[in-house]
């Protein structure tokens, strides 16, 4: 697994995400935030069987990231993101993934402040994510 980080940016317009709901190996594979001034590169892989989604955001804005970390049997040994959910000023987007494990990500955005970009660690699947957050 490496780390990586797509810095920050004005505004997150697209996340696409892969991610399988299997009970015993459902997991986040891979995420990309595509940004007002560039795409960011796709972190981790799309394994046969993961579906992907597409999260429109151009006239909303995230207010919260949460979801769950634990073990699955595609990455052993390694902790992996379960599931993640995205709350923006007008809807919530998710849960994706299966909520097993450990509900150890948890960001919210605060008043006058906004999310501007991803970073995290991924390999075959994503196996952390965090967030930059920049004033208005």
């Amino acid at each position: 697994a490496a780390p990586w980080d797509d810095g920050s940016h004005n505004e997150v317009q697209q996340i696409n995400i892969s991610y399988s709901t299997n009970v015993e190996h459902g997991a986040i594979a891979s995420i990309q935030a595509i940004y007002n001034d560039a795409a960011g590169p796709v972190h981790g892989t799309t394994p046969p069987g993961f579906q992907t989604v597409t999260i429109p955001l151009q006239s909303e804005h995230i207010k919260k990231v949460s979801g769950y970390t634990g073990d699955s049997p595609l990455a052993p040994g390694f902790t992996v993101v379960r599931s993640l959910k995205f709350e923006t000023d007008k809807q919530t987007y998710g849960p994706y993934g299966v909520q097993i494990g450990n509900q150890s990500i948890n960001y919210e955005v605060k008043s006058g402040s906004r999310l501007v970009g991803f970073k995290g660690t991924s390999g075959i699947l994503l196996h952390d994510i965090a967030v930059h957050i920049g004033g208005a």
